[in-house]
């Protein structure tokens, strides 16, 4: 990576209608940086809605960015990304 301005991007769903919202966070080089929570919910115990988080975030060089997914019920699977790209 070089440094510049980065666009990241996660999503999923709702596996479940937990309670509990569901959550992205995003860390730079290991330290949170962003979080976004979706509560959904749905009637036939099935699957809820998706749940995406976007940001942009001013790297340096070698910086690195992971996402996690938090709470109960998120369905992590190929049915859910996470992607970033330099933006200038």
């Amino acid at each position: 990576p070089i440094t510049g301005k980065y666009y990241f991007t996660a999503a999923g769903f709702k596996e479940t209608a937990f309670a509990a919202p569901c959550e992205y966070v995003f860390y730079i080089n290991g330290t949170q940086a962003y979080s976004g929570q979706y509560r959904g919910y749905t009637d036939n115990g099935s699957y809820a809605s998706v749940n995406s988080i976007s940001s942009i975030f001013p790297l340096a060089a070698n910086d690195y960015v992971t996402v996690r997914q938090t709470a109960n019920g998120v369905h992590s699977n190929a049915a859910s990304n996470f992607s970033g790209f330099l933006i200038g």
